[in-house]
């Protein structure tokens, strides 16, 4: 592991999200828009989403264009693969990333987002 980053936000806070046409153009992709809103519960589609992007700029330690950072909600699963497709040639070695959701309260999402590869790469 060469990187953690965590982000918790509450779900409330993502409630009016879903009736937007297009919420926070600069955070969200197209791609995941379309996913979120076929979701049962969408706030919380929408906060996933956020809670993976602030924890994975925080683990790189560099700016990230958030729209090319997409994780594809499934409330089944509490742990992911997001899509990275943003440039990663500011982390030598990186190579993988993985991020797993805990829900320590009705109306909060905690997100802990692990990078991994090898240093001095």
């Amino acid at each position: 592991m060469i990187g953690c980053g965590i982000d918790a936000e509450s779900i409330s806070r993502f409630a009016s999200y879903s009736c937007a046409v297009n919420p926070l153009p600069m955070v969200f992709s197209e791609k995941e828009l379309e996913h979120i809103k076929t979701l049962d519960d969408q706030p919380l589609g929408f906060c996933a989403s956020f809670c993976c992007k602030e924890a994975f700029s925080k683990a790189v330690g560099v700016p990230i264009n958030f729209t090319e950072c997409e994780l594809f909600y499934n409330p089944a699963k509490s742990f992911f693969q997001p899509n990275i497709s943003c440039s990663t040639d500011n982390l030598p070695g990186f190579n993988d990333c993985s991020i797993r959701f805990f829900h320590p309260q009705a109306d909060e999402l905690v997100a802990a987002l692990f990078l991994y590869g090898a240093r001095g790469q």
